[in-house]
């Protein structure tokens, strides 16, 4: 029982769709706290930042230290997360092309 090609392409969009918005939330979220951490890092680092705005510390805290490298890390995942993203929105975009195609030339057909 196989489905019509134009029922098995929305369906396709629909997952796509879906799975786009998805992603988005969560890259929506991380963004969020990625902001709130970045912002508390700078709350960290204040003790250490001379009038120049140069950093001075005679020896790295260990906690902000390890508190950078937490953010480092989730920054990465992040920039990785837009990347997948990204390709969700490509894959959809050209499954709504071929759809769009598809449809044009069914009509024209029709119209022949």
């Amino acid at each position: 029982n196989q489905l019509p090609k134009h029922v098995r392409d929305d369906l396709a969009i629909q997952q796509l769709s879906d799975l786009y918005q998805s992603q988005l939330a969560e890259l929506n979220a991380c963004h969020s706290l990625l902001t709130v951490d970045q912002e508390r890092l700078a709350t960290m680092l204040a003790p250490y930042v001379n009038a120049n705005g140069e950093l001075i510390m005679e020896a790295p805290d260990p906690d902000v230290l390890l508190f950078k490298q937490g953010l480092d890390l989730r920054l990465k995942e992040f920039e990785e997360d837009c990347k997948r993203i990204q390709l969700t929105e490509q894959n959809l975009q050209a499954k709504i092309d071929a759809a769009a195609t598809d449809y044009e030339q069914a009509v024209n057909g029709i119209a022949l």
